[in-house]
């Protein structure tokens, strides 16, 4: 999945936060939870994950954008303002793989290589709890 600004908006991800990160080793899947400024929850899920590398997860964590390079959209400014190993740069240029670069107003921030990206969302849930009391 290709994200651009445009579409991170379309899909509410802008001002999303992140609550939390699950590596799923069995499956080589990464799931990133997140709260959407609609109220709703969604999970990012990252596929055959490659490598990451992640910093500054917080307390709060604001998702400023996610983009996505394939092997013809990634430039070297990219690779060297991501300082990333050249042995991970391969994983996307043999074209399985593509390198999605987290951005956040607050928080947490850096890269993940995987073979795909998709978003599941979870709408608002209207349910009211009741208390015993």
């Amino acid at each position: 999945m290709k994200l651009s600004q445009s579409s991170m908006n379309e899909s509410s991800l802008v001002d999303a936060e992140l609550t939390g990160i699950d590596h799923q080793k069995e499956s080589n899947v990464l799931i990133m939870k997140a709260c959407l400024s609609t109220g709703g929850t969604c999970q990012i899920i990252f596929e055959e994950v490659g490598w990451w590398e992640l910093c500054s997860f917080g307390v709060k964590n604001i998702l400023c954008s996610i983009d996505a390079y394939d092997d013809r959209s990634l430039t070297e400014v990219v690779i060297l303002d991501q300082d990333i190993d050249e042995a991970y740069i391969r994983l996307v240029r043999q074209g399985h793989h593509e390198l999605f670069v987290l951005s956040a107003s607050v928080g947490l921030s850096g890269w993940i290589i995987a073979a795909n990206m998709r978003v599941d969302l979870q709408p608002k849930s209207d349910s009211v709890a009741i208390s015993d009391h």
